[in-house]
């Protein structure tokens, strides 16, 4: 099995990392190909108590995986 890992990163808030990881995601499961998305570390939670920006790649994955696999270290105030 063939795997292949792409890490985005960027140094401010709303630079579009997410957007474009979500971008990937969506493009890279067009050509029938398993992804996952990952926020290791998130910071700001919205009415559910979860990252708007986890759970966005956490439902543009291929499989939905548990939030605290997607998004283990969690902070309730953004920073």
């Amino acid at each position: 099995m063939n795997s292949t890992t792409f890490f985005v990163t960027g140094t401010d808030t709303d630079a579009g990392k997410t957007y474009v990881s979500q971008a990937l995601l969506h493009g890279l499961k067009q050509l029938k190909l398993q992804v996952f998305g990952f926020k290791p570390i998130a910071a700001g939670v919205d009415e559910t108590g979860l990252n708007a920006d986890a759970l966005g790649l956490q439902r543009a994955s291929s499989e939905l995986l548990p939030y605290t696999q997607v998004n283990p270290i969690l902070f309730q105030e953004p920073c």
